[in-house]
């Protein structure tokens, strides 16, 4: 039960539905409902997640797929120089999937993508 809220949340994150909610409550399978442990961030037997904390377990993977890509970009240009890439797309990263299970897909392939825009306008 828990599992599928969390993927709920997971998937959702960067819509503009999620991000009005500026916590993400997710019940504790087991602890009876009234228990509350502000020390860590349980209230009414719900994990409190902030938005922040949620963004770095995604910015940790991002930067995962970003160190994947600046390796396949460099073993191109040493195996293949002058040799300009036109189109690509993540899916074809070999052995490396988009996301992992604690990424959302849509927002991860979002910020990927304007990290490589923002790099080659500079």
């Amino acid at each position: 039960m828990v599992h599928g809220r969390f993927e709920r949340i997971k998937c959702s994150y960067g819509t503009a539905a999620s991000s009005a909610l500026p916590t993400i409550p997710i019940e504790v399978p087991g602890l009876e409902p009234g228990y509350s442990f502000p020390d860590a961030h349980i209230e009414d037997s719900k994990m409190i997640i902030t938005r922040e904390e949620l963004k770095g377990l995604f910015d940790i993977q991002v930067d995962k797929m970003l160190s994947v890509i600046d390796e396949q970009f460099d073993r191109m240009d040493q195996n293949h120089p002058r040799t300009q890439i036109v189109e690509w797309h993540l899916s074809l990263l070999p052995g490396y999937p988009l996301t992992d299970p604690t990424t959302s897909p849509t927002w991860c392939f979002l910020v990927v993508l304007e990290v490589l825009h923002t790099s080659d306008n500079a």
